[in-house]
């Protein structure tokens, strides 16, 4: 994850693992989803949602439309749909 400046105009996600932790909550943009999955997911996913702007809160959000929403970016579309969460 290059930079930690996050703009509300990109898609921004908040990620939380089922396992206890400090350590189980990450909000990302882009591509970094991917990376965090990649690292952290060690028990479970509990839940992915995405920043609404509008309302100005994260929100729950269908998985296919996570996935709809990284149709453009291949290895990302590729990775997601293989994963356990996205089945």
């Amino acid at each position: 994850m290059e930079s930690k400046i996050l703009n509300t105009d990109l898609n921004t996600y908040l990620i939380k693992f089922k396992w206890m932790s400090t350590n189980n909550r990450f909000i990302v943009q882009g591509s970094g989803l991917m990376e965090v999955i990649k690292n952290y997911d060690k028990n479970g996913i509990e839940y992915i949602k995405i920043f609404d702007p509008v309302k100005y809160r994260f929100v729950q959000v269908s998985r296919a439309k996570i996935l709809q929403i990284f149709n453009w970016e291949t290895e990302m579309l590729l990775y997601l749909k293989d994963h356990y969460f996205f089945k």
